[in-house]
């Protein structure tokens, strides 16, 4: 973990995976969340984001979602940066519930927005990675949340095999207990929406925040069977354009082909 400038955090996990074909093992994948575009003054704070991945030089990156506040508009601050945003296997996202706080319009627009960019954006779709004889599915739904039902699992499963790995970008953690655990074979599903709650406290290994109360799976990593679920601390911010004592994040993972027993070590 180490801190930048803005006073990002980096930090670095494995993910055991039983069916990573060993193709795939000591692949990198870079998150970032909830980047609400609104809530930064000019896009020197996403500049920072884009020289950390520059430098943790991943094999993809995903963005689970939330990517302004509310007005496509609020994409002039990041949409340079997310242009530059390069990794060998693509750039991947799925929307959270602010990407929806908007008329039919401005949703269409933000979409092509995010697009436009070179984000290879998953409604309710997947992607299949191919090295070799082997294979990564790396899929997305559109949010389901408070008051929010856009989630369309199966069409984001189409096609996908049930011995492929598969990598679930889904904002909204509490989709995980709703609709993905023991009903799917998603291996990892990878959220954000939380924000870590802005404001608690990190200290030796020890984490508190008031977000606990309202998100059974809040920020981290969590694991149910064979399952895992990573919950981004995000970006930016929502409300006081404030964090204290819970720091934006970028995540990287470094996938490996072995026994999902040391998942949540």
């Amino acid at each position: 973990m180490w801190r930048t400038l803005y006073d990002f955090q980096t930090v670095s996990l494995d993910l055991n995976i039983r069916k990573l074909p060993r193709a795939f093992d000591g692949m990198r994948i870079a998150q970032i969340s909830d980047i609400h575009a609104g809530s930064f003054p000019d896009h020197r704070p996403f500049e920072e984001v884009r020289r950390i991945l520059d430098v943790l030089k991943p094999d993809a990156i995903v963005i689970t979602g939330d990517f302004v506040n509310a007005k496509p508009s609020e994409m002039s601050v990041i949409a340079r940066e997310l242009a530059q945003l390069k990794a060998p296997y693509g750039v991947f996202a799925s929307l959270g519930n602010h990407d929806h706080y908007n008329t039919p319009q401005e949703h269409a627009e933000l979409v092509k927005t995010i697009r436009g960019v070179g984000v290879d954006l998953l409604v309710n779709e997947n992607r299949r990675i191919v090295d070799g004889g082997s294979s990564l599915i790396i899929a997305g739904t559109d949010n389901t949340g408070f008051k929010q039902s856009f989630a369309k699992i199966d069409r984001a499963l189409n096609g996908v095999l049930e011995d492929e790995a598969t990598i679930l970008l889904a904002h909204d953690p509490t989709y995980w207990d709703k609709a993905i655990v023991g009903a799917t074979n998603v291996d990892v599903m990878l959220s954000g929406h939380t924000h870590g709650g802005q404001f608690g406290v990190q200290l030796l290994g020890f984490e508190w925040s008031p977000a606990q109360y309202v998100y059974k799976q809040w920020a981290g990593l969590y694991g149910a069977g064979e399952q895992l679920l990573y919950v981004n601390r995000g970006i930016g911010t929502v409300g006081p354009p404030l964090r204290i004592g819970i720091p934006p994040e970028v995540t990287i993972f470094t996938l490996r082909a072995s026994s999902i027993a040391d998942g949540l070590a």
